[in-house]
């Protein structure tokens, strides 16, 4: 589904400085001048220092975010998937097209008055009547705004910062032009301000009949424009391509040679070149990159490593909007009923791979399946981001009802999780539960620092615990590795040193020493061996259990 919210939000930014570029042509058709276009103070040279990046950054950034995927600038995941929150950022996004018409009546009224600078060589009119009767600079209250908008659709630590430092010059800018007012008006600029607020109207003075037909009209022609798009867009996502065909045998689709080289392969000793001419052809299972809780840093950059290390980029992408990091900030139980549906759909249960709270959540996501929370699991379907009136699924090997309680992950990793940050967030539900491992995972690894600050480990970390057949592995990472950067490793697929040593890593041999003639940092190679090893080898076995299986349903039609 295209991010409407985010092609409107670009396109009243772009229309803004359009609109600036036309300003500036008018008053320099009318006055010769440049408009201050170049500033006469020096005050106001050392802004546009300042102002001429941060404008830049303001058209680009959110651009980035909607075609650059995938990126540690994307919008956020949970502002795509949750309800509450989407209906927020199509309201920001009316928000930024209606001070983009408020501040065009601003830039008609201001007339050839208009200017980017403060002037010492022409005074000009003071304004106070039209939208300047009801703040003494509605542009620069339109335009943050304007700005404050962009970070709603946007949710970005970028964008925050951005907004940020645009509030700090706007406020220096609008302090520098009252005190070049007040020295050519006077007490005439002294009446205005003592009636007329900075930024925001001073309501107690306004006519509430006139103030409010004169906000509400924009809001009202907005949604009238963008009601459509939205309905247009759910209608869109409501009826996604089905991936599978429950109840009907899967079938792998492969020709009985690339069956055998598939059967043939060792699961613990697959070579990257096996990865590349044999494991690239088996199906796969999907994995679940669950970021942290604050999104500075995505689990994008982890997802790209697995895609350049040879994984199916169509399996790791989430299949409902593309994204390669999905957010922690989920219903376990609805992210346990998913799970369901893809194994029901695809024949494989997917994998999960989650970065601080991420770890946590796929962790919690185990003990769901478990039914340590409820007895009862719904089947949700992804796709649709909707509950299925059901609570069994048709096992896709053998054709009969499954109960979701009780389905098991293949594989699954955490990454720097603690037991701090579920006291300090309140998760106490998995304060006991977070380092026992239930017995709804084949295989699952820990990897923890012992000096971890953010997840509450001062010199020892708690290891990870199996409750019954679960294999559990602990794993301590160096500590020039840190919490926050633990999911950057895509460097480490492109360097061929560091990607012969992780396609060579094998945690039932002595670790090699680490390469000392990379030209890339080292602090994640540990883990991102580990796990794609791991990964790898659930690949091949899953692979291997499907035709296993086809082959079994056809002896038996026979």
């Amino acid at each position: 589904m295209k991010d409407i919210p985010g092609i409107v939000l670009v396109a009243s930014i772009w229309a803004y400085w359009l609109g600036v570029g036309i300003m500036i042509a008018r008053v320099r058709s009318r006055t010769h001048t440049l408009a201050g276009l170049v500033p006469e103070q020096r005050l106001e040279k050392y802004l546009w220092l300042i102002w001429i990046p941060l404008v830049v950054a303001w058209m680009v950034l959110p651009y980035h975010a909607l075609v650059r995927p995938p990126s540690t600038w994307l919008v956020p995941q949970f502002a795509r998937q949750s309800t509450a929150y989407a209906s927020l950022r199509w309201l920001a996004a009316a928000g930024a097209v209606a001070s983009l018409l408020l501040t065009s009546l601003c830039w008609s009224r201001m007339g050839r008055s208009w200017r980017m600078d403060v002037s010492t060589r022409k005074t000009g009119e003071l304004i106070t009547d039209g939208p300047f009767a009801y703040a003494r600079h509605p542009i620069y209250a339109l335009q943050r705004l304007h700005v404050l908008c962009s970070v709603v659709v946007v949710p970005t630590w970028q964008m925050l910062g951005l907004a940020a430092v645009h509030l700090w010059l706007t406020q220096l800018k609008a302090r520098n032009e009252e005190r070049h007012l007040l020295s050519i008006f006077a007490a005439a600029y002294d009446d205005y301000a003592e009636r007329t607020g900075m930024f925001l109207p001073k309501f107690k003075r306004l006519s509430l009949r006139r103030g409010v037909r004169t906000l509400a009209l924009p809001w009202a022609l907005i949604a009238v424009l963008l009601v459509p798009c939205a309905l247009d867009a759910d209608a869109q996502e409501s009826s996604p391509p089905p991936i599978g065909s429950p109840g009907q045998p899967l079938r792998v689709n492969l020709d009985r040679d690339t069956q055998e080289r598939i059967l043939a392969l060792e699961p613990e000793h697959i070579t990257d070149e096996e990865v590349r001419n044999v494991l690239a052809r088996a199906p796969a299972p999907r994995i679940i990159n669950m970021q942290g809780s604050v999104a500075f840093v995505t689990m994008a950059p982890f997802a790209e490593f697995l895609i350049a290390m040879g994984y199916p980029e169509e399996r790791v992408r989430d299949p409902r909007d593309g994204t390669l990091s999905y957010s922690s900030s989920v219903d376990s139980a609805r992210l346990a009923g998913a799970l369901a549906w893809y194994y029901e759909h695809e024949g494989m249960m997917p994998m999960l791979i989650g970065h601080s709270q991420g770890g946590m959540m796929a962790i919690k996501v185990l003990h769901e399946l478990a039914g340590d929370f409820d007895d009862r699991l719904t089947v949700w379907n992804p796709l649709r981001n909707e509950a299925e009136a059901r609570t069994s699924i048709v096992d896709p090997v053998t054709g009969a009802q499954e109960p979701i309680i009780g389905l098991k992950v293949p594989y699954a990793a955490a990454l720097a999780t603690g037991v701090l940050p579920r006291i300090m967030l309140g998760q106490w539900n998995m304060v006991a539960r977070l380092h026992e491992i239930p017995d709804t995972v084949t295989e699952f690894t820990g990897y923890s620092l012992d000096w971890d600050l953010i997840a509450g480990n001062f010199g020892h970390s708690e290891p990870y615990r199996a409750m019954g057949s679960a294999k559990v592995r602990n794993v301590t990472l160096p500590a020039s590795a840190g919490h926050i950067s633990l999911p950057l490793v895509l460097p480490l697929a492109s360097d061929p040193i560091t990607r012969a040593w992780i396609s060579d890593y094998s945690p039932s041999r002595p670790r090699a020493p680490l390469p000392s003639d990379s030209g890339v940092d080292l602090s994640n190679l540990v883990h991102a061996a580990d796990i794609w090893y791991s990964v790898k080898k659930h690949w091949c076995l899953e692979a291997q259990r499907l035709i296993r299986a086809e082959r079994r349903d056809d002896l038996a039609r026979r």
